[in-house]
């Protein structure tokens, strides 16, 4: 993790491609809504030791049971289930208020103003889009969702500096038949109840198993 020192140099890594291709078909006038939260992803300053755990699906963490939820919307193929794992408008909001007090985000009000508007009218569709590309993406692999074994959710959680809410990143460890398969780059930011969804980098398979 490193610090990046001004809002160009945001805007510099978030179009330099990565997150782009993460969200593959997603327009740029779009992706503007998710800079906030590359901001704290680019920006974390560990105020102490991150954590590193494996998944117990019987007592499961606040990370682990986003973990469940997320295997469960592929499970049922449910993008009404997807879009729940995002942050809702007033959750959105207050992070927003929560980065812009730790001066995490250094924007003028009209920008942020046209974010929390923009992600207002647009976040669904947008969310639901990105699901049935990742559910496209699993079918190319030979994914059946109906056969699929969740294994684990292993992560790394911290409190960025000067933020009170945990920032989360992992991967879902699953089998399909006889193959393994990964979920990977799962990043989430925690609310007042558990963790909601940041974004997801890629599903792709691990090995062929026996």
């Amino acid at each position: 993790m490193f610090l990046i020192s001004n809002t160009k140099g945001y805007f510099k890594i978030f179009l330099s491609g990565w997150f782009l291709r993460q969200l593959k078909v997603v327009q740029y006038c779009f992706n503007i809504i998710f800079v906030i939260f590359l901001i704290v992803f680019f920006s974390i300053k560990s105020s102490g030791q991150s954590t590193y755990k494996s998944n117990d699906t019987l007592n499961p963490t606040a990370e682990e049971n986003l973990g469940l939820k997320i295997f469960k919307a592929f499970q049922k193929g449910d993008d009404s289930l997807w879009v729940l794992l995002y942050p809702t408008n007033a959750e959105y909001r207050e992070l927003t208020r929560l980065m812009t007090n730790a001066k995490i985000i250094k924007l003028p009000e009209s920008a942020i103003d046209e974010m929390l508007t923009r992600h207002d009218n647009e976040a669904i569709p947008e969310y639901k889009k990105i699901f049935h590309i990742f559910l496209r993406q699993a079918d190319s692999l030979g994914i059946n969702w109906n056969d699929a074994v969740y294994g684990k959710l292993d992560f790394n959680s911290l409190y960025p500096e000067d933020f009170g809410r945990k920032y989360m990143n992992g991967d879902i460890w699953f089998s399909c038949k006889n193959s393994h398969f990964i979920i990977e780059g799962i990043e989430a930011v925690e609310v007042s109840f558990g963790f909601k969804l940041q974004s997801i980098k890629d599903i792709r398979q691990v090995d062929a198993g026996k």
